[in-house]
């Protein structure tokens, strides 16, 4: 295409599909932190959307862009097709990684994508080290900002003794720092929790 979509003061998030909701206000309090401008989301279709608007939708037509894939309609308006809501969200990414590069703006075209990988991943161990919740929260909004779709936590585990100046004997094995990460109710004879409670 040609020319620049530009956001406006009263730009809206049009939502054409029930579906689409959660997407919506994500995309809407990202877009806050993105602009610093606050966008509404509203309910429709594609013919209530005006100049400056952003539009999401699902559709029945398979495309080839499989679940995760969208396409991206940029004109005076923005247009998000998608087969389901994993796409649309996709998309919503798009649009912010764009407006944060030229403050408000996007080249007017067209997008098709879809990820080239199913699965696309990050490992985390948080037994051996422990990391807060909010840590963990933000490991996963950052992973979405890439369009990362896997977060694998290692929650229970002793630390690695070859790397902590022990000797790897089995006295030390059994002593040695290890946590168990997530909330339960087991407790032993002596009264302690399962649950590690060196980060609270």
């Amino acid at each position: 295409g040609t020319g620049r979509f530009l956001v406006k003061a009263d730009s809206k998030i049009v939502v054409g599909d029930d579906a689409l909701f959660d997407v919506a206000g994500e995309f809407a309090k990202d877009y806050k932190e993105i602009t610093g401008m606050e966008i509404e989301v509203i309910s429709g279709n594609w013919m209530s959307v005006k100049m400056g608007d952003f539009y999401l939708s699902l559709t029945d037509d398979t495309n080839g862009l499989g679940k995760e894939g969208y396409t991206l309609s940029v004109h005076n308006s923005v247009f998000v097709e998608a087969e389901e809501a994993t796409g649309a969200y996709w998309a919503t990414r798009t649009i912010l990684q764009i407006l944060k590069q030229t403050s408000g703006s996007m080249p007017k075209g067209l997008i098709r994508d879809y990820p080239k990988f199913e699965v696309r991943g990050f490992s985390l161990d948080v037994a051996r080290k422990p990391i807060s919740l909010d840590a963990l929260y933000a490991f996963a909004k950052n992973m979405s900002w890439y369009k990362m779709n896997d977060l694998c936590i290692h929650l229970n585990d002793n630390i690695i003794l070859s790397t902590s100046g022990l000797t790897g004997s089995v006295e030390e094995a059994m002593t040695a720092y290890s946590a168990f990460r997530i909330d339960s109710s087991v407790i032993n004879e002596k009264g302690e929790r399962l649950t590690s409670s060196d980060y609270a």
